[in-house]
């Protein structure tokens, strides 16, 4: 059986985006702010909602509102985190460790709260090497941290 291809020409529209683009590279870096700024307070409008959904036993509901926050601000913990909480309590833990290893890997490799949901998940999993090797990663920074801190104090 040969299958044939149509001979209609499909026209693709002009790239429209492409004026909106360089409008947006061309605007000063106080526009910038106020956008990012802007941005920022609608993802913790959906943040909250969120929390508020979460907190109603509504998770994939939380879920979605998390997504929505992501959005607008993708470069947050707080949203992957209470996302990752979400997918716990749904007992997704393969979803939750996505989240809490994207915001180890691509966000901060010392976030604390990442690492308790990410060994959480893995303990849930029954993996306990993996398990292991969050708790001895977090004790390491845990570590760290006191030690940075034990160094100001002396430096005040």
């Amino acid at each position: 059986m040969s299958t044939k291809r149509s001979k209609s020409k499909v026209k693709l529209p002009v790239n429209t985006n492409q004026f909106t683009f360089m409008r947006q590279i061309d605007n000063s870096q106080q526009e910038r702010s106020a956008t990012r700024e802007e941005r920022e307070r609608v993802a913790n409008n959906f943040r909250r909602l969120g929390n508020f959904a979460y907190r109603k036993g509504q998770f994939n509901n939380a879920i979605d509102l998390y997504n929505h926050g992501l959005e607008y601000i993708t470069d947050t913990p707080v949203l992957y985190l209470n996302r990752a909480c979400c997918y716990i309590r749904l007992r997704s833990f393969q979803r939750a460790i996505m989240d809490c290893d994207y915001i180890l890997n691509k966000l901060n490799p010392k976030h604390v709260r990442a690492w308790l949901y990410r060994a959480l998940a893995f303990k849930r999993l029954h993996e306990e090497n993996k398990f292991n090797d969050c708790i001895r990663q977090l004790q390491s920074i845990c570590s760290q941290q006191q030690e940075q801190e034990q160094e100001q104090e002396q430096q005040e």
